[in-house]
């Protein structure tokens, strides 16, 4: 790695960069996902997406792996998130 994990890790700014993601940009990756499914080449592009906004935020280096990203500032996977959100959805519809 060509970062310090630790002065990231122990700071506020990755806690305040999660929150800021989790409320403003990953709402609108999330828009209807109980009820679409996307192609696999565009959750990948969304997954990009994903990655290079956190590491842009984090001022990290371009070569970064996505999933370093996503341990530092606790992020899960959008496909990950997709199913879940479609399987709670499915739960309220059955609970009825």
């Amino acid at each position: 790695m060509k970062f310090n994990v630790c002065k990231i890790k122990y700071s506020l700014g990755w806690f305040i960069i999660h929150q800021l993601y989790a409320q403003a940009v990953r709402p609108g990756l999330e828009y209807a996902q109980q009820v679409l499914d996307y192609s696999p080449e565009l959750t990948s592009k969304f997954e990009e997406f994903q990655a290079t906004t956190l590491r842009r935020a984090l001022h990290l280096p371009k070569d970064t792996d996505p999933a370093e990203v996503r341990i530092l500032t606790g992020v899960q996977t959008l496909q990950s998130r997709w199913q879940g959100l479609k399987l709670k959805f499915l739960r309220k519809l059955l609970a009825g």
